[in-house]
């Protein structure tokens, strides 16, 4: 029986995770991700490789289904910052274990600590979720308002995002911090709504 919740949230999941299929800027070799599939109706598959040539690779394997807590961002950031800077000692630690159709070694998200409790995401995720609406697909909805100019991280926890303004042609730029006082992550997922008045009225300077 189809499932419209683990269909959303692997969904969900596949947009989170195609920026990560991009090289590292530099010539550092780091794991890669090598897929996102799903695996059945109730389990979605993160694929890492160690190696530019993908010829091995950790399947960390969420469930989807209605019944669990699954939290997208959560597991973005567990493949991101727990299997990948550890898939070459996963592989040698687990090599006796299941393997998909590929090769690569299937183990379970909770037998690498993956918590379904928990709900913590980083803050690049949060303004990467605001970029992506700034730039949209083709010319955005509040064009007529303002557009999206650029970004320039000023320091670790805080991003400038810059601001033109069509009706006056200024650009401005707005600091927005990455986590805040008490270190979760800032969400920032109306903030493109909330700048069209700001921008149209001429409210945006102050």
């Amino acid at each position: 029986m189809p499932d419209a919740d683990a269909d959303g949230r692997f969904d969900l999941l596949l947009c989170r995770a195609i920026p990560l299929v991009l090289a590292p800027a530099g010539t550092a070799v780091a794991p890669r991700v090598w897929g996102v599939v799903r695996a059945d109706s109730g389990h979605a598959r993160i694929v890492l490789s160690p190696d530019a040539a993908m010829v091995s690779g950790i399947a960390v394997d969420y469930e989807l289904a209605s019944g669990t807590l699954f939290d997208v961002t959560g597991a973005i950031d567990h493949a991101r910052f727990t299997i990948a800077p550890a898939v070459t000692q996963l592989l040698v630690d687990h090599e006796d274990q299941p393997r998909d159709s590929h090769g690569n070694t299937v183990l379970a998200a909770a037998d690498t600590g993956f918590d379904y409790t928990a709900g913590a995401d980083s803050g690049d995720q949060r303004l990467f979720s605001l970029f992506s609406l700034l730039v949209g697909g083709g010319l955005p909805w509040f064009a007529d308002d303002y557009t999206f100019a650029g970004f320039l991280y000023t320091d670790a926890d805080t991003c400038r995002i810059y601001i033109h303004v069509t009706r006056t042609d200024r650009t401005y730029g707005i600091d927005l911090a990455v986590s805040g006082d008490d270190g979760r992550p800032t969400g920032y997922a109306y903030l493109a709504q909330e700048l069209a008045p700001l921008a149209r009225t001429g409210d945006l300077a102050r």
